[in-house]
This record gives C-alpha cells, structure tokens and sequence, in this order.
C-alpha cells in the first residue's frame, strides 16, 4: 500500500529509492539509496484495481549519479505497434505458481501485443 499521506505532491520523507541494486539481500557497492522529495501518481490510478495505471512519478531530494550501473532510460511517446520485442526487467515472480518475488534482477525479452488482445487475455 502507499504510505504518502495523499497522491498528490507528498513528501515522502520516509521513502527512498535505491538505485544501481541488483541482489537485494545484500548491500551493493553499486548502489545509491536516495530519499524521494514528493511523488506523482498517475490521475487516473485506482486503489479499487490497483494494476490500473499503475505507476508513479518521483522527484528526489538530490540527483542521482549517473555511471555504468545507474542509467537514464528514454520514456515511450506512443504504444508500440503489436509483435515489437521489447526488454523488461525487476524483482517480481518469474511465473504463474511463485508467489513471492526474486532476490536477484531479472531481464526478460518479450513481444508486445496489442490492446485488445491483452484485454481479451487479461479482462
């Protein structure tokens, strides 16, 4: 659950994000832990079904550095055409039976498909 005390321009004081990490059992020399300084949640999120437009904005208190192991990624400025491959990457189950999310990054590439299909999968 979000623990901001509103959706809109929080402070976030007690949250922080680390970046450059890849085991998360162990503190890496890689990483850079930085406190959040207010957050943008998508408008239309919704608590009731929390995977809608699910994904936030964050603004943190001081700039990360940026080397080999923390990068800038560019954002997408339209939906990709259907059959694109596509890479994607973090923490969570790696399949339908596992509940609980991996301790190491993982990478996978995958083929985008198109709305209504994804719709038709996932109602």
């Amino acid at each position: 659950m979000f623990s901001c005390s509103s959706f809109v321009l929080s402070p976030c004081r007690t949250l922080q994000v680390h970046l450059g990490k890849y085991d998360l059992r162990v503190k890496e020399d890689t990483e850079q832990i930085l406190t959040i300084k207010n957050v943008f949640v998508h408008p239309e999120y919704n608590v009731r079904s929390p995977s809608d437009n699910d994904f936030m904005l964050v603004e943190l208190q001081k700039p990360a550095q940026l080397n080999n192991f923390v990068k800038t990624i560019r954002l997408a400025t339209h939906c990709p055409d259907p059959g694109l491959q596509c890479r994607v990457s973090g923490w969570g189950s790696i399949n339908s039976t596992q509940s609980q999310p991996t301790d190491v990054l993982q990478c996978a590439d995958i083929y985008t498909v198109s709305q209504a299909r994804c719709l038709e999968t996932y109602p």
